[in-house]
């Protein structure tokens, strides 16, 4: 069996527990420690659960040692690169569909990778990168940049953004030529509000952005460099 038949045999999680049980790698049925018939529940979540009042005992479906830390590369037909370099044509495919922003608001903010904790551990490479989100439309927009200054991030902004956008930011010193470029900006004093209290506006939203792009590193035990922004085209 290849790839391509594994896929068409095992659509979804319910049909892989009936293949697995069917090669004898998960029990078709089990008994609780209180000799209760339990049921297999397949949800994000595979388990055995009983359902009899008063006992409710749920156990996980433990690792087979059939499975555990296995390559079916030969298997399946596939060559260990396979995947990435599908990701990596996927990515570039998508490049032009990024594209010149629109929006009547539009929160930015800039952040950096690889920052040490309470400066303890290596020396690791920083990188700055920049980010803006629609509020109307909650399209969200992050590329490395090569530094924090003004001119970079206002460069990068007026190529992107239509000018008559409203541009919300905090008081960071890099954005105070943004009225001047021909936006209307509002700016944030986060010493007193989080949230303005005449306009409720904020920058929470690009704060989660960046949240979310961060625990997708994470995720992936880091991010090559020279493969950041490729990975901030895929995430936007």
């Amino acid at each position: 069996m290849n790839a391509y038949q594994l896929y068409k045999d095992i659509p979804d999680e319910t049909a892989a527990v009936r293949y697995l049980q069917k090669l004898g790698l998960i029990p078709e049925t089990k008994e609780c420690e209180n000799s209760h018939e339990m049921k297999l529940c397949v949800s994000t979540v595979i388990r055995w659960r009983c359902f009899l009042r008063g006992c409710r005992k749920q156990v996980g479906v433990p690792a087979n040692k059939e499975l555990s830390g296995k390559r079916m590369k030969k298997e399946l037909e596939l060559d260990p690169g396979t995947t990435v370099d599908w990701n990596s044509l996927l990515r570039e495919r998508s490049l032009p569909i990024y594209g010149e922003e629109g929006g009547k608001k539009l929160t930015v903010d800039e952040t950096i990778f690889s920052r040490r904790k309470n400066n303890c551990g290596r020396i690791l490479p920083q990188q700055w990168c920049f980010g803006r989100i629609c509020k109307e439309t909650k399209e969200c927009f992050v590329e490395p940049v090569a530094n924090k200054a003004s001119e970079t991030l206002m460069k990068l902004l007026k190529k992107t953004v239509a000018s008559e956008t409203l541009i919300i930011s905090d008081m960071w010193r890099s954005y105070s030529q943004v009225s001047d470029s021909g936006y209307e900006h509002l700016e944030l004093n986060h010493k007193y509000n989080f949230v303005d209290p005449l306009t409720n506006a904020h920058t929470q939203n690009i704060e989660r952005v960046w949240r979310s792009v961060k625990e997708r590193s994470k995720k992936h035990c880091g991010t090559r460099k020279s493969m950041l922004e490729d990975y901030m085209y895929e995430f936007t």
